[in-house]
Parts: C-alpha cells; structure tokens; sequence
C-alpha cells in the first residue's frame, strides 16, 4: 500500500537528488534508492465491489494485488 501517489514520489526523488548536490549524509542516498524503488513498483489500486469468499457480504477489491477494504455505500 503506497500512502504516496506516483508523482509525489517522483517530486520528493527529485528534491533528494537536489539535495544530493551539496555534501550529504549516507542516509540521504539511501532514502533516493528506496524512493527510487517505490516508484518502479508503484501500483494505483482499482477497487471494485465483489462478494466476500463466504458470498455473504461485499468487500472492495483490487483484483491486481488482491487488496481489500471494507465495502460501503459511498464506494458506488
């Protein structure tokens, strides 16, 4: 689950790489690398209503990665 969108993870990769111009710390280059890796697996969900496994209820599903969320009338 990504609590950043794909193009806030490219601004915040860029200003690293700004700050990475001056003399920095280890930690710096370390955070580029892992942004760097969110955002080649980056994955926007696609939720769509679908009956639970027990068929009783329905959940909001991302059918890409199998992620799941509590189903609501505000989701139609």
């Amino acid at each position: 689950m990504n609590d950043f969108t794909k193009e806030e993870l490219l601004t915040l990769k860029d200003a690293i790489q700004i700050y990475l111009r001056t003399p920095s710390p280890i930690e710096a280059e370390q955070l580029r690398d892992k942004l760097r890796s969110m955002i080649d697996n980056h994955h926007e969900h696609n939720y769509v209503k679908t009956l639970d496994k027990s068929g009783m209820f329905f959940i909001s599903m991302c059918h890409e990665c199998k992620d799941t969320k509590p189903w609501g009338i505000a989701d139609e």
